[in-house]
């Protein structure tokens, strides 16, 4: 049987930046699951608390059975949930949407630096979580009226070079024609 390779430093300090925001975002959810006045942002908020809470223990299953320092990340006592919510309904649906387009670019970003088969699982695992509740609070935005998607535009028809010797003049008359199709 082969023995399991040691953690690279990459791949520690990755898992450690990866501990410390998962343990910050459940305090986020706490919070907003707390204050939340929807029933459904509610539901959309404690379904991914309840994914990200094991995970947060796999990490620390990891550090200790490498013999490294568990760290200490955001606990309870960091969030006082008694405080006044400073946001209006959708914020919390909103900002938690944002954390995930971040996590998308940092899970690919730390999977990229992982050579150990059980961390690329892990990332591959929350990254699933990740991708579904961004698509879930995408649909929430766009149900509830409170995003929008982006304009639509006319589709040019061909596609071509400019051959002038006017480049100026090249770009003026595509934007111009660009601003007129989708304006």
């Amino acid at each position: 049987m082969l023995k399991k390779p040691k953690m690279s430093s990459t791949e520690l300090g990755a898992l450690w930046m990866t501990y410390q925001k998962k343990t910050l975002i459940l305090r986020v959810l706490e919070y907003f699951i707390e204050k939340s006045e929807d029933k459904k942002a509610e539901q959309l908020l404690s379904g991914l608390w309840k994914k990200l809470q094991p995970k947060v223990d796999d990490l620390r299953t990891m550090f200790e059975n490498e013999g490294a320092a568990v760290p200490i990340g955001f606990t309870k006592e960091d969030v006082n949930l008694e405080a006044p919510p400073l946001f209006e309904n959708g914020f919390d649906i909103m900002f938690s949407r944002k954390l995930k387009e971040i996590s998308m670019g940092m899970y690919t970003l730390h999977v990229s630096m992982s050579y150990r088969e059980d961390i690329i699982q892990f990332y591959q695992d929350i990254t699933d979580i990740t991708q579904t509740y961004y698509k879930q609070f995408t649909q929430y935005l766009l149900e509830e009226g409170l995003s929008f998607p982006p304009h639509l535009c006319h589709h040019a028809k061909v596609s071509g070079l400019y051959h002038g010797q006017n480049l100026h003049e090249g770009i003026e008359s595509l934007w111009s024609e660009a601003a007129t199709k989708c304006g």
